[in-house]
């Protein structure tokens, strides 16, 4: 038996850009972007019953969706070549990326517990390997979705939904002038 339904729903990495290096460099997120294998996560997380989304938010069978945004497609070479490109370099042998001034970069994915656990932990399987050693902080929902709210995050998965309705959610959810205190909204975006 055979199942649709609508893909009115998310799970998106959210970058808080107000946060600064390297989270407000456009080569750093692509690199991320490319080092997440996302047709894995949907086969591993959703057996297959979900479809990789795009990097605008919108469904790939949304009326609105915009089949001309890059695709990032699952790349570790291309990753790599763009994590080194912004400075971001084994500078120890440790096989961990350092911060240009030599320092453990360490960013942390803040996640909700509402999700299953094993979403955040692809996630940071998948940044690993290109060697960023990124760090979970889960939460329970309330406290994840004050903290995202706030901008109290370097990344965050953020889940949400209501995307096959007017796409002028977008709009609000990544403009920097909007008041909402959405858990969802992106931080630091203009």
């Amino acid at each position: 038996m055979e199942v649709e339904g609508t893909r009115d729903w998310n799970l998106a990495l959210h970058f808080n850009l107000a946060e600064g290096f390297p989270y407000d460099e456009q080569q750093f997120r692509a690199g991320v972007a490319h080092a997440i294998d996302r047709e894995e996560m949907v086969s591993r997380r959703l057996f297959g019953a979900g479809v990789v989304g795009s990097a605008g938010g919108l469904s790939p069978d949304h009326p609105m969706f915009n089949e001309d945004l890059p695709a990032y497609e699952y790349d570790t070479t291309r990753a790599n070549e763009l994590l080194d490109e912004v400075g971001l370099v084994d500078a120890d042998g440790d096989g961990l990326r350092d911060l240009p001034d030599g320092s453990a970069f360490q960013p942390t994915i803040l996640a909700s517990a509402r999700f299953p656990a094993q979403g955040p932990q692809l996630v940071s399987e998948y940044l690993r390997a290109v060697g960023i050693d990124a760090q979970l902080e889960v939460l329970d929902r309330a406290a994840a979705d004050e903290a995202a709210a706030q901008g109290n995050y370097t990344m965050a998965l953020v889940g949400y939904g209501g995307v096959l309705n007017d796409p002028d959610l977008l709009r609000d959810r990544f403009a920097s002038t909007s008041d909402s205190d959405s858990f969802s909204r992106a931080q630091g975006y203009a």
